[in-house]
């Protein structure tokens, strides 16, 4: 840990405001700023640094809104090579988007990108900015990846937790994630990291090289960094906790049938849970080598070769799809094998920045910064998954000759089979994503105090995306193989009457039965399924700050400006199989869209009261900030915030603030992308006498152009204690409540639509598209899933800090201890009919009760030693579940929630330690070096099981990688030199 301190001066010369470091991490939440006596003047002042949260700059003061920062030491001390893992860290950043929870998207664009989640509030709803600037995103939903940034050069992170719109625009509903780059750096330094998981999977490398140096006599600065990096796959998911088998399934002894009891089978009950959390699961209708799941061969699966063989089956559940204990469960099971859910993706970034500043004259700075970093990510996300939905023909050249022998026999036409078609690739979401900028900044001052600055930012995003090894949606020609009796060999039905068709047979009978020839069409045929996308950001942006004049109690700080900034999305591309919509998953079609926007804002500091019984000090901020979008209209962002400092140790804050967001770039003007979930169809489920009937169906994702903004209103307070007597200690406790409205989400998720339309709300029926026949005939084959306003969400709770750093006079070396923890109260959402849920406490989602981070450091004589704690509070799977064994309730939809019944409800929690250990050797004259040692989750704890549920559940690990650690111990080592 550096000795660094980060020192404030207030506008009294004799009076300085300062920053404890605690773990190389610091917040400038109240529990951390502390006025200094004329004792602290013997301190050694290495850097002053003024963090305000706002655009104010005003030294000394502090925020009503408590703004945390991590530095670089912090960054530096985890272990990972990707910035983002270390800031997740933080209780206040939950449910982030990372390449962890991307592992089986194939159609988002978001593989490999690590975008931060302030509050659990949404990524797209937390603003991450560079030195107070934007940066132009790296997906067309408006995501910023982190790893973009370079972090050599990344001096602290400053992480603004509530509202921040007024002050910073758009998208800071959650608040602001702020890098500030190191500009002044003088000198050339240079990294090598390497690491590995216990398994010795997963490997991570990184190296970096960083320069500054002033030129001109002083009048100008350079400034270059460079880095590169790779992380390896772990494709084949094998660690112990994912080969048991955890599911959630479909009790087939529940059965319930309001309006025709009888409709249930001999032995179901509706007093038995509905769903149930088993280990031992297994597919079974969808058998690797292929099973025949109905009729009278059911039960007959076919190995390598082709070669059949008898399932002996456990239990069967779910309309006979999962197969439950028995001797073969683990033979059947998917999971560690092929198409199985991969761990990690393969990642390789490249980046690339430099800036150079010149002044002008003593009083103006011009700057121009450039970068560009491109990063490839492969994510082996699925397999072909059928599950007992393909026919095979009597006759078919590919049934094995004994099997054909039995159907001859007992004068069966066809039977109905499932498949992991395992002699087709996994489909790999593969992106290719280069994200550029250049910024040519201007700064100065002038009169007395008075500071302005201006900048023009161009940024581009050029995303290209594959998916080799994605199937063909229907492959029923292909499946329907006869011989030609002219030639004899075997072909596809449908080419004896026309010539020209392309088809290949097909088969789906074991595995290593099929030609390359057939393998290539079944993946279409040569194509591959692509996507080209470019976004495009300009921004023109000019503030002034100062103190325009003073009243008894201080300085009055304003800050005023205005920016313009446009987003575009086109040059997009896609290929005609997509068009056609003939892949199975996917789909996407050419997006083209923009809007642009033009804002003005305002912000001030008003000293109210100083130097009065039980006010030491009091300030007022106020912000306010108008947006006129070319989408939506005209918008207003406000906030309130007042910090009181009743004496020296003790201080009150508050704040009250209404946001907005526009909605972004997909939601306005998404032509289309595909997905490949599961349905519950309620039509067939009510023929099959209540039992539930699933299976897989397509989506389409579309934008909706006539969206309004987003509006949220926050507010918070709380206090602060730093006692005199105790030096180096503060705590701090500080409430806050968020409440989003007209909050831009699906029309619903494809469940609701589908429960919607079922119950008679004809508008959710125009975004279904059933097969021949219609409902209760015809499957589901489509669900188009657009963009509306119909949403409210409301997220509370209590952030908690305390920390001391002393160094004590019995011991050598400094020490530091802090704790941050966020206990959430709500989580809440309500739906378009008026149906309010709340998921805090459900570890199956982002919002656990607690959120801990512990440390304890210990610097010495160049050694650096630490010990973390991260920790998560235990939870259930659903707040609305009824656990039961007998006797239960009849599990069935509610006026307020589906309130299934089940037969567990328990996730529980966890605790990670982390240790990190380097050593700093000086060497020459102004030279040094680091050794280092980082190693997360010291005990190798496996990650709490969460089981999957849903129709590819059975491939799905039972993990929430959103909370919990799912890579096991992780080794980063290496070693840094400076010159």
């Amino acid at each position: 840990m550096s000795s660094k301190k980060f020192v404030f001066k207030g506008p009294d010369v004799g009076t300085a405001v300062r920053i404890a470091m605690l773990a190389g991490m610091i917040s400038l939440s109240a529990s951390q700023m502390a006025t200094a006596a004329d004792a602290d003047a013997k301190d050694e002042v290495l850097e002053e640094t003024v963090v305000t949260g706002t655009r104010v700059v005003r030294d000394g003061y502090q925020a009503p809104t408590p703004v945390s920062v991590v530095t670089a030491e912090e960054l530096k001390d985890f272990a990972s090579t990707n910035i983002a893992d270390a800031l997740k860290t933080l209780p206040s950043i939950t449910g982030s988007v990372s390449p962890e929870t991307q592992q089986v998207n194939a159609s988002s664009g978001q593989s490999g990108i690590n975008a931060l989640n302030l509050r659990s509030i949404g990524a797209g709803r937390t603003l991450t900015m560079v030195d107070g600037q934007r940066i132009v995103p790296s997906t067309e939903t408006g995501l910023v990846d982190a790893n973009t940034i370079p972090q050599e050069l990344v001096k602290r992170v400053e992480v603004v937790t509530g509202g921040a719109s007024a002050s910073w625009g758009s998208d800071a509903m959650g608040g602001v994630v702020n890098f500030i780059l190191d500009k002044d750096y003088t000198g050339l330094k240079a990294s090598v990291t390497g690491g590995a998981t216990n398994y010795w999977d997963n490997k991570q490398g990184q190296l970096t090289l960083t320069g500054g140096t002033p030129f001109a006599d002083g009048r100008g600065h350079i400034l270059f960094s460079a880095n590169a990096s790779r992380q390896d796959p772990v494709i084949l998911n094998q660690r112990d906790w994912n080969l048991k088998g955890w599911q959630r399934v479909v009790n087939p002894l529940y059965c319930y049938n309001a309006t025709n009891p009888a409709a249930c089978a001999a032995g179901t009950s509706s007093s038995v849970p509905q769903n149930l959390i088993l280990d031992q699961v297994s597919s079974y209708q969808g058998a690797i080598g292929g099973v025949i799941g109905q009729g009278p061969l059911m039960g007959t699966a076919f190995g390598p070769g082709g070669v059949p063989y008898d399932i002996q089956e456990g239990t069967l559940v779910q309309t006979n799809r999962f197969n439950v204990g028995g001797p073969m469960w683990q033979q059947l099971d998917t999971r560690g094998k092929h198409g199985g859910q991969p761990l990690a993706s393969r990642m390789r970034s490249l980046g690339g920045f430099m800036d150079t500043t010149w002044n002008l004259t003593d009083d103006i700075q011009m700057g121009l910064m450039l970068t560009r970093s491109r990063s490839q990510t492969a994510n082996w996300a699925f397999s072909d998954e059928d599950y007992n939905s393909i026919t095979i023909k009597t006759g078919n050249p590919f049934i094995p000759a004994a099997l054909q022998t039995v159907m001859t026999a007992k004068n069966i036409a066809s039977f109905t089979m499932g498949t992991m078609h395992p002699d087709l690739p996994i489909a790999v979401a593969a992106g290719d994503r280069t994200v550029s900028r250049g910024a040519l900044s201007f700064d100065g001052k002038f009169g007395e105090g008075w500071k302005w600055d201006a900048y023009y930012q161009y940024g581009i995003s050029k995303q290209f995306y594959q998916t080799p090894g994605m199937f063909l949606l229907d492959l029923t020609k292909a499946y329907d193989a006869v011989v030609n009796p002219n030639t004899g060999a075997i072909v596809c039905r449908a080419t004896l009457t026309n010539p020209s068709d392309p088809c290949v047979p097909y088969n789906p009978m074991g595995s290593d039965v099929n030609t390359p020839e057939a393998v290539n069409y079944a993946t279409g045929n040569g194509q591959i399924q692509t996507r080209v996308n470019h976004m495009e950001e300009n921004v023109a942006s000019a503030s002034i700050n100062g103190t325009p004049f003073s009243l008894w109690a201080g300085d009055v700080s304003l800050a005023a400006g205005a920016e313009w900034r446009k987003e575009w999305m086109g040059r997009s591309w896609v290929d005609a199989l997509s068009v056609a919509k003939a892949w199975w998953a996917g789909n996407a079609l050419p997006s083209h869209g923009e809007y642009n926007v033009k804002e003005a804002f305002v912000e001030t500091v008003v000293p109210l009261a100083k130097d009065l019984p039980l006010i030491k000090s009091m300030d007022l901020q106020a912000a306010a900030r108008v947006e006129d979008y070319s989408t939506t209209g005209t918008v207003t962002a406000w906030k309130l915030g007042t910090t009181w400092r009743l004496v020296d140790s003790f201080s009150l804050r508050g704040s009250r603030s209404h946001d907005i967001r526009a909605p972004n770039l997909s939601e306005l003007y998404a032509s289309g992308r595909g997905g490949a979930p599961s349905v519950d169809d309620p039509w067939l489920t009510a023929l099959n006498g209540g039992q539930t009937v699933t299976y897989g169906t397509t989506t389409q994702t579309v934008g909706n152009p006539l969206l309004k903004a987003e509006t949220s209103d926050s507010w918070g307070a709380g206090f602060v204690f730093q006692p005199t007597f105790l030096s180096g200690f503060g705590t701090s406790v500080d409430y806050w409540d968020i409440s989003v409205g007209n909050a831009i989400a699906s029309a619903g998720a494809i469940g609701t639509i589908v429960t919607n339309c079922y119950t008679g709300q004809s508008e959710y029926c125009d975004l279904i598209t059933f097969g021949a026949g219609g409902p209760g005939v015809g499957r589901i084959t489509s669900v188009k899933l657009s963009t509306v306003n119909n949403a409210n969400q409301t997220l509370r709770g209590v952030d908690a800090e305390m920390s001391y750093r002393f160094n004590p006079e019995f011991m050598p070396g400094g020490w530091a201890f802090r704790l941050l923890g966020t206990r959430y109260l709500e989580n809440s959402s309500t739906s378009a009919l008026g149906v309010k849920t709340d998921s805090v406490g459900q570890n199956s989602g982002n919002t656990p009760k607690f959120r801990l981070t512990a440390s304890a450091d210990w610097t010495y004589n160049g050694w650096h030693t630490g010990l973390s704690a991260r920790a998560v509070s235990s939870g259930v799977y659903n707040n609305y579940y009824v656990v039961c064994t007998t006797g239960c309730p009849v599990s069935a939809p509610t006026t307020d929630t589906r309130k299934l019944t089940v037969n567990y409800n328990h996730i529980p929690g966890a605790v990670w330690f982390d240790g990190t250990i380097s050593k700093d050797v000086t060497f020459g004259e102004g030279s040094k070096a680091s050794l280092f040692l980082n190693v997360r989750n010291l005990l190798n704890k496996d990650p709490a099981v969460v089981a999957s549920s849903g129709s590819f559940g059975d491939t799905t690990s039972p993990y929430n990688a959103g909370l919990y650690d799912v890579m096991g111990r992780v080794f980063n080592a290496g070693f840094r030199v400076e010159f």
